[in-house]
Order: structure tokens, then C-alpha cells, then sequence
């Protein structure tokens, strides 16, 4: 069975440019939810993990696991695991990375009963297909760990 939850997101006038960027969500009980939030550097995509542990914490349902969350920002995975003054830039933010979003990541996580893990994932294409829409799913039971088919 697939429950889909859908989120859209407006984007600041300044933001509209962005493409491309997605948040990838494992549990550890073997279903997946997969968010999808549009831009090209690591602030769009620190932006796409703020928006999709928010989102998780509006659904107690979804709190009774541990969760994987996979970005393509180094710095933010860097500066979330050991804070912001010794985590290096990378290249994918142009060494523009955010501190602010880092400890507001920090600050979601903390707020979750249980473990969640964050790490860097590699964007596939497929998940830079919308633009300004972040999308969220979750099956049960199979496993499946490919979210980005384009169908959330």
C-alpha cells in the first residue's frame, strides 16, 4: 500500500531560478518517504531538509522509526554532525554555506524521539524534474528504496 502526501511550496520572488535539488528519506523499518525540493546550491537544498523534517513532524505517525536523511550538501551534513566552524565548504554551494540552516537542522532533529541520521546523497536527475514542489511518500513494507521515479 502507498500513502502519498504531497506539499507545495511557494518560492520567494529571488528563489524562482532554483531547480534541482532533492531530500531522500530512509527509516530503518524499510519504507521510504522521498521529498523533492527545487535549486541549485546547497542553501536550496539545506532549505528542502528544513522543509521535509517539518513536514515529518506534523505526522506522529511518522516518529516511531529512525530516519536516514540524504542531501547533496556536504557542509550541511558537516556542520550538522560537528558544527558549523569546522565543517568545509563544497563545492555543489560554491563555499557559500549557511550556519543559520545548519542549526535550524540541528534544532528539527533534536526535536525527534528518535535517531535521525544525516548524510550525503548524489542527486539523481530524475529527481530534478518540477520546479518549487516537494513531494513526500511512504510504502509500506516493500522495501523499495528508489524515490525518484518522478511520481511523487
Amino acid at each position: 500500500r502507498v500513502v502519498r502526501r504531497r506539499l507545495m511550496t511557494s518560492l520567494a520572488p529571488d528563489e524562482v531560478r532554483m531547480h534541482g535539488v532533492g531530500v531522500h528519506f530512509h527509516s530503518m523499518a524499510g519504507w521510504d518517504k522521498c521529498a523533492t525540493y527545487e535549486g541549485t546550491m546547497c542553501g536550496a537544498a539545506a532549505h528542502a531538509v528544513i522543509l521535509a523534517l517539518s513536514e515529518l513532524l506534523k505526522h506522529p505517525d511518522d516518529l516511531d522509526v529512525e530516519w536516514r536523511v540524504e542531501t547533496r550538501c556536504r557542509y550541511l551534513v558537516e556542520a550538522v554532525q560537528t558544527g558549523s566552524t569546522s565543517a568545509s565548504m563544497c563545492n555543489s554551494c560554491q563555499y557559500r554555506g549557511n550556519p543559520e540552516h545548519a542549526a535550524a537542522v540541528r534544532r528539527l532533529i533534536a526535536r525527534f524521539p528518535r535517531r535521525v541520521q544525516l548524510d550525503v546523497h548524489v542527486e539523481r536527475d530524475e529527481t530534478a524534474r518540477r520546479l518549487a514542489f516537494m513531494g513526500i511518500r511512504r510504502l509500506y513494507g516493500t522495501g523499495d528504496s528508489d524515490c525518484s521515479d518522478g511520481d511523487t
